[in-house]
């Protein structure tokens, strides 16, 4: 007899498991598009905030939209500066900070990203609807904070 496991109930309500499973359902799928431009998720999310912002930026600030660790920021804008998609410059008044700004092979890869990513949303609104699809969005956004403010006190354990 082939029975579901017992556990399967309880993934089945589990908001870390429901966030895991889709992580790795939609992204896994997409970083294999994204990698044949080279780049990864997070790379890409970083040369399209660089191209729609028109100007330079601080990687602070992109560690703040992203929602992601300023290592994290940092390593991903090391290896674009290698690939020649991103330059650093520092600013004029406080040599302290750096700002960062696409390079001319980094806009014709940000033209080539917004394909890929416009081709995903419009799959996910062909089969969601703009307006659910949005209700959607925000839903995954307000229980990804829930849970990541759940999950941080056990980083302390």
């Amino acid at each position: 007899m082939d029975e579901p496991l017992k556990i399967g109930h309880f993934l089945s309500q589990s908001p870390l498991f429901a966030i895991s499973f889709g992580y790795r359902e939609v992204l896994e799928g997409f970083q294999k598009k994204l990698s044949e431009e080279g780049v990864n998720f997070t790379q890409a999310l970083i040369i399209l905030s660089v191209f729609f912002e028109e100007k330079p930026i601080l990687p602070s600030k992109l560690s703040e939209v992203l929602r992601l660790t300023p290592s994290n920021i940092s390593h991903s804008i090391k290896t674009l500066v290698l690939l020649g998609l991103i330059k650093r410059a520092a600013d004029q008044a406080d040599a302290r900070k750096t700002f960062l700004s696409l390079s001319v092979s980094g806009k014709k890869k940000a033209v080539r990203l917004i394909k890929v990513f416009d081709q995903a949303q419009g799959g996910f609104e062909a089969k969601l609807g703009e307006k659910n699809l949005v209700l959607w969005c925000r839903q995954m956004n307000e229980m990804s904070l829930v849970v990541a403010d759940e999950v941080k006190p056990l980083h302390r354990l």
